[in-house]
């Protein structure tokens, strides 16, 4: 289970890495920017570069013009994917993540996102049970995807 900015597979942790050719300091603030970029918001995809903290990353993503939640919906999971890919691939954290144990579940444990996670807090006994899962998980998704491509590619 993770959650929080000091867990090394929440968005919000801070590391520097390369995607898309731009540096960025966390996985929230590619991911947003982005967001800005597949609706063609060049302002606010130019802002999203400039924020020193996720928090700013995303409620700058939250302005987002001719946001269309339907599209967007079809692609953030593979957004998500390139995103998190280049945050372990291409920093010390790839070892980090060939460490986990392949059995395991990754889990989300925010109690405020229904979406990326499960809806939970992780000392919620609720949680064990996915069955009472209020949420998608979909970040716990892409760290399973994200945990195999980095197995592999661990040779190459």
């Amino acid at each position: 289970m993770f959650w929080g900015k000091e867990d090394i597979y929440s968005n919000f942790y801070p590391i520097t890495f390369k995607h898309k050719g731009r540096t960025f300091n966390n996985s929230e603030q590619a991911f947003m920017w982005r967001k800005a970029q597949y609706f063609k918001d060049w302002q606010i995809a130019g802002e999203i570069l400039n924020a020193k903290h996720p928090n700013h990353a995303k409620s700058l993503g939250r302005k987002v013009r001719n946001f269309n939640e339907e599209q967007w919906n079809k692609v953030r999971y593979d957004i998500m994917v390139e995103v998190v890919k280049d945050k372990f691939m291409t920093t010390h954290l790839k070892q980090k993540i060939l460490d986990t144990d392949l059995r395991k579940d990754f889990v989300e444990a925010s109690p405020y996102d229904e979406i990326w996670g499960v809806g939970l807090k992780a000392n919620d006994p609720k949680i064990l049970d996915k069955s009472n899962w209020k949420g998608q998980n979909l970040l716990g998704k892409v760290m399973e995807d994200v945990r195999v491509h980095c197995v592999y590619n661990k040779y190459k």
